[in-house]
């Protein structure tokens, strides 16, 4: 995420065993469509990245993390509906946050 440059990505911090992380994982690819271009989207499996947990401070999954140039913009923690996710990523991205 560090060297990810001026476009902001959002990470989805899941793992296979966790039941809200599945049912917000199609809504999660339905907006890497609806962003293309705007934004990158990134997956980090909790159970094979633990460092990358530990390095942000990720304590519970889902967490998505916006980062713009490298710095975190803002996280929203749990699953939620497409309308607040994709409200969330409007925020970080516009720079109201």
């Amino acid at each position: 995420m560090k060297n990810a440059g001026p476009t902001p990505v959002i990470c989805d911090f899941w793992a296979s065993w966790c039941g809200p992380c599945q049912r917000i994982a199609p809504t999660f690819e339905a907006l890497a469509g609806e962003f293309d271009g705007r934004v990158k989207f990134a997956k980090v499996n909790a159970d094979k990245a633990l460092p990358i947990l530990q390095e942000y401070a990720v304590r519970s999954i889902p967490t998505f993390i916006v980062f713009k140039n490298g710095e975190e913009v803002d996280r929203k923690t749990g699953a939620c509906d497409k309308g607040t996710l994709t409200g969330f990523l409007k925020e970080c991205i516009e720079g109201e946050k």
